[in-house]
């Protein structure tokens, strides 16, 4: 699971990767997260959307087929 994770992270644009490997699996507060990446909250929250959204899709069984 892992593996197949890590590849799909590696897909995402860069900054996408890092802030939800940030925000997700780190213990940053949201405002460091957002000064160590030098974006808003809000843009923030998309990049965490947008990983969101893609790895749901990449993971799901339909996509495994």
């Amino acid at each position: 699971f892992w593996e197949h994770f890590r590849r799909l992270l590696e897909r995402l644009p860069e900054r996408t990767a890092q802030a939800f490997v940030l925000a997700d699996f780190g213990d940053e507060s949201t405002d460091e997260i957002c000064a160590r990446l030098g974006v808003s909250r809000n843009n923030l929250w998309v990049l965490r959307h947008r990983a969101r959204q893609f790895l749901r899709g990449a993971m799901a069984p339909a996509a495994a087929a």
